[in-house]
């Protein structure tokens, strides 16, 4: 797992943080693994195979790009998720959601966190303990590999927002190729 830290210049994380928490900025509620959130998807490969908020993904492509390279994304890989996440207090007991994996394929996760905020991102082992944790961050990027186990939690006040984004090293059809 790698850390880092004042990824984006601040003028660009401000920029995110304000899109994000704007009145016409339009979530969508869901009920994932039993866990109430918001999401706000703009690229999806395995459930719409397309672009699915054009504008704002064009909004934020280049940021995406950026979050990329510094990330250390091989410039052969492709993009197949680019999906804003935000959470807020909820009165549950469990210290975090259900753990999980975005998807099957080998890939890479890179997060990156718009907000400060509680509620901390928990990674597990194969026996779903918790083996490591991040505190959210305002302009915090974190990069996993995507087969470990991970899950969020819920603030304790305010919103926690972040940025998801999966790369592929192998490219599927209809995947968005990662352009430096």
């Amino acid at each position: 797992m790698k850390i880092i830290d004042n990824v984006l210049p601040e003028s660009t994380a401000d920029f995110v943080e304000d899109m994000t928490t704007r009145f016409d900025f339009q979530w969508s509620y869901q009920v994932d693994r039993n866990f109430p959130s918001f999401i706000k998807p703009l690229y999806d490969y395995h459930h719409k195979q397309s672009i699915i908020d054009e504008a704002n993904f064009v909004r934020f492509e280049s940021i995406v790009n950026l979050l990329g390279e510094k990330a250390s994304i091989d410039k052969k890989s492709y993009i197949t998720r680019v999906k804003f996440g935000m959470n807020v207090p909820m009165p549950f007991e469990d210290l975090h959601q259900a753990p999980h994996i975005e998807q099957h394929d080998k890939h890479t996760v890179v997060i990156y966190y718009v907000n400060d905020s509680t509620g901390d991102t928990y990674f597990f082992d194969d026996k779903l303990e918790v083996i490591d944790s991040v505190t959210p961050k305002k302009n915090r990027l974190v990069v996993f590999e995507g087969g470990i186990s991970h899950a969020c939690s819920y603030p304790q006040g305010g919103q926690r927002i972040t940025l998801n984004l999966n790369f592929n090293s192998i490219e599927l059809t209809h995947s968005i190729h990662f352009r430096l």
